[in-house]
């Protein structure tokens, strides 16, 4: 949290949703990126010194390893960028999402590539996607005539052609829209696609 002091004018970095403890100041716009501002008789004190991270592995710390810079700078040249598919994402972590924690709290968060994380850890899901991975089903999310379905808030809202749409899509990849059977709903189809997006 930043502490805020009187002092001359400063440029501060602000992030959406503006200083945080700043009694009557009007919240910054969101943004994706730091927004630079003027601000009037206000320093943000972050600290005098720098916080170094302690990671812990198997119940010993591990140290930073001293790299040749040379030969970190070659591989890196010689790197291509890895697709977004492959890029893990956290599933879990020990504290709750959203709980305040002191700074210097040490979170253990556990991530995963799409490519190994299935629809069964999904809450409510389809039957015949419990065994299929996320990443099979990412073609379908992007196929022009699944996009505009599945952007709509519930199965209720869908048009007759669009549940057969999206019905006839999800036939030849092995999953069965059958509403008389309680886990292969076209509602849980539907679920189980919007979650799925989350991890496009």
């Amino acid at each position: 949290m930043a502490t805020i002091i009187p002092g001359k004018p400063s440029i501060v970095a602000t992030k959406a949703g503006g200083v945080e403890g700043v009694a009557g100041a009007a919240p910054a716009p969101a943004a994706s990126a730091l927004a630079f501002t003027q601000v009037q008789n206000v320093v943000v004190d972050v600290g005098a010194t720098t916080v170094i991270p302690t990671v812990i592995r198997g119940g010993q710390e591990v140290k930073s390893p001293q790299l040749n810079v040379d030969k970190v700078s070659d591989l890196v040249t010689r790197l291509v960028p890895i697709t977004r598919i492959m890029v893990p994402r956290v599933v879990s972590q020990s504290i709750p999402a959203g709980t305040r924690i002191p700074k210097g709290t040490p979170v253990d968060l556990v991530l995963i590539p799409v490519s190994d994380i299935d629809f069964s850890l999904l809450t409510t899901v389809h039957d015949d996607l419990k065994a299929k991975t996320i990443d099979s089903m990412l073609p379908l999310l992007s196929d022009p005539a699944i996009v505009p379905i599945l952007q709509k808030d519930s199965v209720d809202n869908l048009t007759d052609a669009e549940k057969a749409t999206l019905t006839s899509k999800l036939a030849p990849l092995g999953v069965t829209v059958d509403n008389t059977v309680p886990g292969k709903t076209l509602s849980l189809a539907f679920q189980s696609l919007q979650s799925a997006k989350a991890f496009q």
